[in-house]
């Protein structure tokens, strides 16, 4: 069965080595992202649909859709990721967003979606760039005010794995997702925020000249040495809530999975714990297509303040 799935915690610092992190633990996630890129070597690809989300990158509260698929897209070029347009798939990008409409998912599209390192990152692990391989960009909404439910993030995956069976059986199909785990990013909150802050939020994401892109950068870098010592207010990483939801996955529970209370996941893991609906759509999308007939392994997990994120890596197969 031509489908692949492969899932990463999106770590945007882990090319910043003034951070402290243990030689053994860099060694170890590089081994894991070469693993994956191995997989995927194995596997060649025709198409890759990658699920990531947006960092205040690309998206303001003026608009904000639960879900987008990137007809065309750019990259921004933030925290050592590529830049310039991503090599979509026009023609397949129009006809995942008609399937997904006709399964009653309705999705947005853009002809023009700025992507940050939450798509971008893995693209560039895997194969070296955004312009390397045709994709499907889709951003989900995991950091913005009111979010999509989990179970519509599993309705979106099994619509993508229908379509994929449906249309796209004559390809192989891999669909990479990243985020999470456990993390809590230095970003406001939309109803704890002043009102100043609010209004930037809803005016959407700033123009990206260097100087500003350096500014976050710096700001970013600072928070992340700060949590490592611990001397932050963000909540630390919480490693037996990551183990427990690679287990979930593992054992193909998508029905606990998407059954979490999101408020009290993200009161034990953080605000940035959002983003495992980035890992449930395209398990979903394999569940959907192989009728769960598919086998989810564990690569790797390290919980690593430095980088203010639980890293887990996991891939799936048909079986």
């Amino acid at each position: 069965m031509p489908i692949q799935v492969i899932c990463s915690s999106h770590a945007h610092l882990t090319d910043y080595e003034e951070l402290a992190v243990a030689d053994e633990i860099r060694r170890e996630v590089d081994a894991n992202v070469e693993k994956h890129r191995q997989l995927i070597a194995d596997f060649n690809p025709d198409l890759v649909i990658k699920i990531g989300d947006d960092h205040a990158s690309g998206f303001g509260l003026s608009l904000m859709p639960p879900f987008t698929v990137g007809v065309r897209a750019h990259a921004i070029g933030d925290f050592k990721c590529s830049k310039g347009p991503l090599s979509t798939d026009e023609p397949r990008a129009r006809a995942l967003i008609a399937a997904l409409h006709n399964q009653g998912i309705d999705v947005s599209y853009s002809y023009n979606m700025a992507v940050d390192h939450g798509v971008v990152q893995l693209l560039d692990h895997y194969f070296g760039g955004v312009d390397q391989i045709p994709c499907i960009p889709i951003v989900i909404n995991c950091g913005g005010d009111i979010r999509p439910p989990l179970h519509r993030t599993r309705a979106l995956g099994e619509g993508i794995g229908r379509f994929v069976k449906e249309q796209l059986d004559d390809l192989n199909v891999t669909i990479i997702g990243s985020g999470g785990l456990s993390h809590d990013p230095p970003l406001p909150v939309f109803l704890e925020s002043p009102p100043e802050v609010q209004q930037r939020m809803i005016d959407g994401p700033p123009e990206w000249t260097d100087e500003v892109m350096a500014e976050r950068v710096e700001r970013v870098v600072r928070f992340a040495r700060e949590h490592a010592e611990g001397s932050d207010e963000l909540l630390p990483l919480n490693r037996e809530w990551d183990e427990h939801v690679l287990t979930l996955m593992v054992n193909r529970d998508l029905d606990t999975l998407c059954a979490m209370d999101e408020q009290e996941m993200i009161a034990v893991a953080g605000r940035g714990a959002a983003e495992i609906r980035n890992w449930i759509a395209p398990l979903a999308a394999i569940d959907a297509y192989t009728g769960g007939h598919y086998e989810a392994v564990k690569d790797y997990y390290c919980d690593i303040p430095a980088w203010i994120v639980g890293m887990g890596q996991l891939h799936a197969h048909p079986v």
